[in-house]
């Protein structure tokens, strides 16, 4: 006979890690775009005045 409780309190745990996994990695990734978008900003700014 398996221990429910133990089992669920496991599963529990076990989702909620993983659903603070996705979140993390998704702000990770979300954080990284907007970094490339902004210095993509800055170094075209900086081409076109060297252009000139």
């Amino acid at each position: 006979m398996i221990n429910f409780s133990e089992f669920f309190k496991a599963l529990r745990v076990g989702i909620v890690g993983y659903l603070f996994l996705i979140l993390v990695l998704t702000l990770f990734f979300l954080s990284i775009k907007f970094f490339v978008k902004m210095f993509s900003k800055y170094d075209s700014r900086s081409d076109s005045n060297e252009a000139k």
